[in-house]
């Protein structure tokens, strides 16, 4: 027998003091919630790693991962002590809720599916592709999700105006209608970008966020509620104050209105002016709420016209309008304190459509 052999170390016998190891037993939440990973197409007969997410597992392929995500192929890539076994395949826990993992799992397997054209995306879904796209460097998921949130809180007025519609109870509505969004989400698109480094949707957003209610501003948990969407206090002083200058604008500009708008008198000489002071001076309330210009499509769309004005005074009157919507537009970064905007590269779209016909 060689020296080398005599000195090659031997396994050690099992004793008391070194008992054998032991795998560790599948626990019981895993083999119970293993439906739920099958219920959503999640469980794979001929997958070769199972990844944990809450107490649900997912049993996938080892190469959709690591193809996907470098971090994942990192972390999946070290020897594993296989200390829990499932179906014979290791059991790999994430940190992430297993409704998170099951978005990122449904992006990466079913992208068309879920996240195809025309297909609306509920904004839990939505949150969690940013998220753990980030997270993991899933480009394709973090990419999907930024461009849908900046269909809906885009960087130029016309496409904001035309875009995104007035709130109602269940929330907002976008067209292209991309995401489906509640009343509390409108504030976690402010986490988020402030989270993800995505700023361009600050001014926008914050604008939408200040329509809502003080109470819809600082929801409270109710005793069979997920906990609320809260924003930092230094983000929701900025919303507070913002909503404050955007209302005295507003109600400054229909003053302006209702006292010293001259409206062209070439058509209808004073007619058309002693209408406008007897429709809003008398029901004030048929002007848009202030603080809500930008937002109010219907009442410049079907208001104005429904007054019997003259063509060139409702013309003027939109102007006027569209006017005190872009300097609102202009002022957006500073009236919420969110950083530089418009962006340099930035053109509106009706100064757009004016170059190209």
């Amino acid at each position: 027998m060689t020296t080398s052999s005599k000195s090659q170390r031997r396994p050690e016998k099992a004793s008391p003091e070194n008992p054998p190891k032991k795998r560790k037993r599948l626990s019981n939440a895993l083999a119970e919630n293993k439906f739920r990973a099958e219920e959503v197409g999640l469980w794979f007969t001929d997958g070769n790693i199972i990844i944990v997410g809450g107490s649900t597992p997912f049993k996938v392929h080892r190469s959709v991962l690591f193809q996907r995500s470098s971090v994942l192929k990192d972390m999946f890539s070290l020897p594993s002590d296989e200390s829990e076994l499932m179906e014979g395949l290791p059991v790999e826990y994430l940190p992430e809720s297993r409704s998170d993992l099951m978005y990122m799992l449904l992006g990466m397997y079913y992208g068309q599916k879920y996240l195809g054209h025309k297909k609306v995306v509920e904004f839990t879904m939505l949150s969690a592709l940013l998220r753990l796209g980030t997270k993991y460097k899933i480009t394709e998921l973090r990419e999907e999700a930024v461009a849908r949130l900046r269909v809906c809180f885009p960087r130029r007025l016309g496409s904001f105006i035309n875009s995104l519609s007035m709130r109602n109870d269940a929330g907002f509505s976008c067209v292209p209608d991309v995401i489906a969004m509640g009343i509390s989400d409108v504030l976690e698109v402010i986490n988020l970008a402030r989270a993800h480094d995505i700023p361009d949707i600050l001014p926008p957003a914050f604008y939408i966020c200040s329509t809502l209610s003080p109470v819809q501003m600082v929801p409270v948990k109710t005793w069979d509620d997920d906990p609320p969407t809260l924003l930092s206090p230094k983000d929701l002083r900025r919303l507070l104050r913002g909503k404050d200058s955007l209302i005295q604008e507003d109600n400054d500009f229909m003053l302006l209105l209702r006292t010293e708008f001259r409206p062209n008198l070439k058509s209808c000489k004073q007619l058309c002016h002693r209408r406008f002071n007897a429709a809003f001076n008398s029901n004030p309330e048929s002007l848009p709420d202030a603080g809500t210009f930008l937002v109010q499509n219907f009442w410049v769309n079907e208001v104005l016209p429904d007054k019997d004005f003259c063509v060139d005074c409702i013309e003027d009157m939109v102007e006027e309008v569209n006017r005190h919507r872009r300097e609102i537009w202009s002022n957006l970064g500073k009236t919420f304190d969110c950083g530089p905007w418009p962006l340099p590269d930035d053109v509106d779209l009706e100064e757009e459509s004016d170059t190209q016909s």
